[in-house]
């Protein structure tokens, strides 16, 4: 049960370096890209975080879009992003599959089995 507690900090710590390089990804679309960033909706972490939007920004930073290999800086920080949003992912499904083996071992045991 302890490697449970371990990946749900370890989430939660990558799920905030995952907002941290998605927020700077936001940051320089705005200032570098403008026609980008309206195409994506207009994007942020909070206020405009529709599904719609989620789904471009997905599609943009998982995409070969040519602004990557023009811009050192949004290539490190889109390539960041994903390999954080990846690793999240990977963890999530993890705990998800050790909370339902835990709670069906649990279950087992409380029924004597």
């Amino acid at each position: 049960m302890q490697i449970f507690y371990i990946l749900f900090v370890t989430a939660i710590i990558i799920n905030a370096f995952y907002f941290f390089f998605l927020r700077k990804l936001f940051n320089l679309l705005k200032n570098k890209y403008p026609e980008k960033f309206k195409e994506l909706g207009e994007p942020s972490l909070w206020w405009n975080n529709s599904p719609r939007n989620g789904m471009r920004v997905l599609r943009f930073i998982s995409s070969k879009d040519p602004l990557f290999s023009s811009d050192n800086e949004l290539f490190k920080t889109r390539t960041f992003a994903v390999v954080f949003l990846c690793l999240y992912i990977t963890i999530f499904i993890t705990l998800l599959m050790l909370f339902f083996l835990f709670f069906f071992a649990g279950y087992k045991e409380f029924q004597g089995g």
